[in-house]
């Protein structure tokens, strides 16, 4: 019995396991499908069913269900919460139509077809969001190596030009930043040992590994030949009673000889030189410049000898000058002069900086003394001083500092930034990215970028270098400091085509005195090559058309103390179409000393078309120093304190210069061209010795004003070229500002001086051939017309009846006041508008608006207007006055002017 029990018991447990793993069984799916529930059956059936419902709400079991598919115009009321797909909705918020379909959700009382708007931060946890499409408007997110982007208002934070995006061109920009350039004047005690690269600095500083630096005479030795001084020779104006100048001024690349004269003034303002019995003693040391990273960087020969002179002014001027002439070798671009005073004294202070442009052959040249001191050299020394060491820093370990190039020198010596290699570097990127018109950017920066070699735009085009001043708009410009050669090379324009430099400044006060801040060049005139490509890095692997130097732009460019700013060119130069706008060559912090020799420099008839706007010009030997220039157009230019202001003394040229003032130049112009200077403030007196201006046939003066000068002095005459009288040129509507106050001179046949202009010729003893439109005299009473010309002295002072034409507002008083072999028709335009038909003038004849009394010429004359946008026109017989329906209110001169 007991056994049956226990069988019993055993048999029961059985069939309940079985029973169990038969419904755990029932439970389980094929591998891959859903779960269904299964039909529970047997002892517990129902509360397994109940667990099985509730594990698939819950999401203890997965489930396969059908959502209720739907068109978007079928969708019910929405309710937030629901999900329905919609069959022909397209992925957006809210649902519309027209698409393959897409979950609808009930959200927020709408139907969302898409994702809604994030309403905090995304985070992809490292991961990518690919297939972005270009940006279009303000807030769109950029897609990977998207073009034409928008970016606006980045700004930094540190205002110093070091906020940068790195490896970046911006509408074809680079930024030289990214190259290694550096905005820094930090410089470091250096101990060097020959042979070594390892370099020990006082202190590390901002120096980085990567950075390019000039290690001072820690180069090669010198190899550059100690100059000789052949003469020191007096060069003053050959007479004190008259104010003309026998002219010795050198071409940069040349000698002249001095005439041997000194002339004591009066001792006035205007006339300071009192003695002729100054020594001065003269030294001269040569400078050397190569290429970037090696050959004869910095190199100085030794001092020359002394040389005195001992009848040389008291005070130097462009009308008592000495002339210095010494030697130079083939490795020579700039000559440092040195100056002392007394008997037996020693130079020991720079006294100039000679600029010598390269590759013309030069083996002598002349340096003029016109008492305008200037110039610093860092690393000043008479003896002879080595080639700097130019390296980049490979490692730095505490305060060693690992070079790429060992010294050749055990000095102690000092180290110094220098960006020049890295400004080449982008210059050369630039070019080598493919993009027309591109430019290296050189940010704002707070100090300077030092550069202690040139940077070369050789067989380069269409490329340059931009600060961020450019735009004419008064920002800041870019901060250059010269740690190069006392005379040497900044820029090397040789062979470039269409390049640019603008928005940068090198004010001079501190580091070492350039020779050229921009030199355009062409040398040799055949076989160029890198190795004469002159002084930087010339490119390699750049196509070149062996096109001349032309299309040079230089816009905003700021000029301190430098010998000459702007080189367009000496005998061999082809530089044509250069455009200059915004050139200022004035250091005012450092007068009473000069800002330099030249600003801008031409000696090539082949240098023509070239248009300068807005220069500024001060304390200078030369503004415009222009021996030989084919042709040339001025604007808006303002002086101060200059020798000369024009220099142009070569027959051939064509040149027009209009607008501005000078201020105590000690000549306004020099011009022997055919020139035509107009609307010029001509004040504060003309200097120690001279005269406003040297004319010759075919210069024209128009619209003139010369102030008073009190007490009256021959500083204000204006000269005549020719032994005999030569030629003075036109003068239209001039205010001469004084009268003559010499009056000796006798006119031979020529009538006796009816008035008392200030025109003089050479010698005071022929009046020259002038003719003076409108002129004005302090004091006199000076007819319309006055000529020096006998043949026509009656017509000239005849009083012509005129004829008014009344316009749409104002007059015109038109009249023929000259007649015979030269013929002359003026009209004054009193606020004079013709905003309907033109008004004409008959010379001689019926039909016109007005009808003069006079005589036809025999050709169209020329016509010489001071009007605006709308000017006159004339035929032989007839001068057709301007009229527009936009014309506004003309006061101005009209003058007609042939046979």
């Amino acid at each position: 019995m007991r056994q049956r029990s226990v069988a019993l018991i055993l048999r029961t447990v059985a069939t309940v396991l079985i029973l169990r793993a038969a419904a755990a069984a029932q439970n389980l799916p094929p591998p891959g499908a859903y779960q269904p529930i299964p039909n529970f059956t047997g002892v517990g059936a129902g509360l397994q069913f109940r667990e099985a419902i509730n594990d698939r709400f819950s999401g203890a079991q997965a489930i396969a269900p059908s959502i209720a598919s739907t068109a978007l115009a079928n969708l019910p009321p929405e309710q937030d919460g629901m999900l329905l797909f919609c069959n022909n909705c397209r992925s957006a918020t809210p649902c519309v139509g027209g698409g393959g379909g897409a979950w609808a959700l009930g959200t927020r009382g709408q139907w969302a077809c898409a994702s809604a708007a994030l309403e905090a931060n995304l985070n992809a946890n490292g991961n990518k969001v690919s297939n972005l499409a270009g940006a279009t408007v303000n807030g769109d997110a950029l897609a990977f190596g998207q073009t034409g982007a928008q970016l606006n208002t980045l700004s930094g934070s540190k205002l110093d030009g070091s906020d940068a995006i790195g490896n970046v061109s911006v509408n074809g920009v680079l930024n030289a930043q990214d190259f290694g350039a550096v905005c820094s004047d930090t410089t470091a005690s250096a101990t060097t040992t020959a042979s070594s690269a390892t370099v020990t600095v006082g202190a590390i500083g901002d120096f980085k590994v990567g950075q390019y630096v000039k290690l001072d005479a820690a180069g090669a030795s010198n190899t550059i030949a100690t100059p000789t001084i052949a003469s020191v020779t007096d060069d003053g104006y050959t007479l004190s009673y008259l104010p003309y100048v026998q002219w010795d001024i050198p071409v940069l690349n040349t000698t002249a000889t001095g005439n041997g004269n000194c002339i004591v003034d009066n001792g006035t303002t205007n006339n300071p030189n009192t003695s002729c019995s100054t020594t001065y003693g003269y030294s001269v040391q040569n400078v050397g410049q190569t290429g970037i990273g090696a050959g004869l960087n910095g190199m100085r020969s030794a001092a020359s000898s002394t040389v005195y002179v001992t009848t040389a002014p008291v005070n130097p001027s462009i009308g008592n000058a000495v002339i210095v002439t010494f030697s130079v070798d083939a490795n020579t671009v700039g000559s440092i002069i040195r100056r002392c005073t007394g008997a037996s004294c020693t130079p020991t202070s720079i006294y100039a900086v000679k600029p010598i442009p390269p590759g013309q052959g030069s083996t002598s040249v002349s340096y003029r003394d016109n008492g305008k001191p200037f110039g610093i050299d860092e690393e000043a020394s008479t003896s002879a001083v080595a080639a700097d060491l130019d390296a980049q820093i490979t490692a730095i370990s505490g305060t060693s500092v690992t070079l790429s190039v060992a010294p050749s020198r055990s000095a102690s010596t000092t180290m110094r930034h220098d960006s020049a290699p890295a400004i080449q570097q982008a210059v050369h990127a630039s070019v080598l990215a493919g993009t027309t018109g591109s430019k290296v950017q050189l940010p704002a920066c707070a100090t300077h970028y030092d550069l202690a070699q040139a940077v070369s735009f050789w067989q380069l085009s269409q490329t340059g270098i931009s600060g961020p001043g450019s735009n004419l708009n008064g920002g800041p410009n870019a901060n250059l400091r010269w740690d190069g050669p006392a005379g040497g090379i900044v820029f090397n324009f040789n062979n470039a085509y269409a390049d640019t430099i603008e928005g940068i400044g090198l004010d001079g006060l501190t580091g070492s005195t350039p020779g050229i801040l921009i030199d355009q060049n062409r040398y040799p005139t055949s076989g160029q090559s890198q190795s004469n490509a002159g002084p930087g890095a010339p490119s390699s692997g750049v196509a070149w058309a062996g096109l001349p130097p032309t299309g040079m732009s230089i816009r905003n460019v700021s000029c301190g103390v430098v010998g000459l700013c702007v080189d367009l060119g000496p005998s061999i130069a082809n530089g044509e179409n250069a455009i200059i706008d915004g050139l200022n060559c004035f250091e005012e912090a450092y007068p009473p000393l000069g800002s330099g020799n030249i600003c801008i420099y031409s000696n090539s008839q082949e240098t023509y078309n070239e248009a300068i706007y807005n220069t500024n010009c001060g304390n200078r030997d030369y503004c415009f120093d222009f021996p030989r220039i084919g042709s040339f157009v001025m604007t808006n230019t303002n002086s101060e304190d200059a020798g000369i202001l024009w220099y142009v003394p070569d027959t051939s040229d064509y040149s027009t210069v209009t607008g501005g003032q000078e201020e105590s130049a000690q000549m306004f112009a020099y011009s022997t061209s055919q020139a035509r200077f107009s609307d010029f403030r001509i004040a504060g007196g003309s200097g120690p010795w001279g005269a406003i201006a040297y004319g010759n046939s075919g210069d024209i003066f128009e619209n003139i004003v010369v102030e008073t000068v009190s007490p009256l002095s021959t500083s204000m005459n204006w000269n005549a070229q020719g032994a005999n009288g030569g030629d003075a040129g036109t003068f239209i509507n001039v205010n001469f500002g004084q009268p003559l106050s010499n009056y000796g001179n006798s006119h031979g046949s020529y009538p006796a001086t009816p008035y008392s202009l200030p025109i003089t010729n050479v010698g005071g003893s022929y009046l020259p051939s002038f003719t003076c439109i409108h002129c004005a005299v302090p004091g006199q009473s000076v007819p319309g017309v006055v000529s020096s010309e006998p043949n026509q002295a009656a017509a000239f002072n005849a009083a012509p009846a005129a004829t008014t034409l009344t316009g749409t507002a104002g007059t015109a008083v038109c009249s023929q006041s000259m007649q015979g072999t030269l013929k002359i028709a003026t009209c004054y335009l009193n606020a004079y508008q013709e905003t309907g038909t033109a008004q004409t003038v008959c010379f001689n004849g019926s039909g016109c608006t007005a009808n003069l009394a006079g005589v036809n010429f025999s050709a169209a004359p020329n016509i010489l207007a001071s009007c605006g946008t709308y000017g006159p026109t004339s035929t032989a017989t007839v001068l057709t006055l301007p009229a527009n329906a936009s014309m506004t209110a003309e006061t101005c001169n009209i003058t007609a002017i042939g046979q």
